[in-house]
Order: structure tokens, then sequence, then C-alpha cells
């Protein structure tokens, strides 16, 4: 079992559509966009209580397309017809602690749905807070690495 305790679950394009320069990369190239985002929040999986779930709209043609990452991180592609909201919903109701689950989205009537399955929601601004933090932790732990590292290369 992981060190995480709860559940994220990343309604992507809505992060994507947020953040300012997210959107602006996927005007020039969705796949950059994408992979800029899933970038972004490996940190805050690696080091936060939050295991984590970036969903997409429509990539994958028939069922969706699972991409397993790092650290248990996962990708999943809608089917096509399918939207992502959709997605999201399923992953929520199929999960035995909803209480433990969270979905990061600006789309009003998703949070009210997700919440009606006793998840909770946050918007996509408090995930930029949320990924400073974790940004940080990484970044202390790194500092914290290299000095054990340079303390027993000089004994």
């Amino acid at each position: 079992m992981s060190h995480h305790l709860y559940h994220l679950i990343i309604d992507a394009y809505s992060v994507i559509y947020a953040w300012e320069d997210l959107r602006k990369l996927h005007l020039g190239n969705l796949r950059k966009a994408q992979d800029e985002l899933i970038r972004r929040l490996i940190p805050l999986h690696d080091f936060s209580e939050y295991r984590v779930t970036i969903v997409f709209d429509g990539q994958s043609p028939s069922k969706p397309e699972i991409n397993k990452l790092p650290g248990d991180l996962h990708i999943i592609y809608s089917r096509q017809n399918q939207s992502a909201d959709a997605v999201i919903e399923q992953l929520v109701a199929s999960f035995a602690h909803p209480e433990k689950i969270f979905v990061v989205t600006d789309d009003n009537q998703e949070r009210s749905t997700i919440e009606s399955f006793g998840a909770s929601s946050f918007s996509t601004e408090s995930l930029k807070g949320m990924l400073e933090y974790a940004n940080n932790e990484f970044r202390e732990t790194l500092s914290k690495v290299k000095s054990t590292v340079k303390k027993n290369l000089r004994q």
C-alpha cells in the first residue's frame, strides 16, 4: 500500500483552460500542454498525501487508456463520445470511501455531482497552492539528500 491517504482526481482540461500559461501552450500544441500538466503534478503526487489521477477528455477510440507513471500516478483518457466528467463521476462513485476523494475542477455542475457522492472538490486555483507546497517539499528533500551525500563523501 502506498503512503497516500487521499485520492486527488484532476479534471485536466479544467486546469489547462484555467491556467493562462497552459492555455497558451494548448493553443499551440495540445500534447505539450498535457505533458506540462503531468510534469507539474508529479511532485504533488510524490511529496504529498495525495494519490493523483489525471483525467483527459477523449483520446482513445475504445476503452479508457490508463498509463501508469512513477509512484502510481495515473492518467486516464475518456472514451470517444464520453466526457472526462463522466469518467470522474464513475471513479468517485466506485470508491468505498468517497470522503477521501478530492476532485480538482472549476466546473460547478461537476463539483455538485461529485459532492453528492460524498467527495470534495478544489478549484484549479487551489491546486496551484498545493503544487507550490509540494515543490517546496521536493526542494527541501533534495537539499537534505545532497547534504547527506556530501557529508558521506567527506568521510
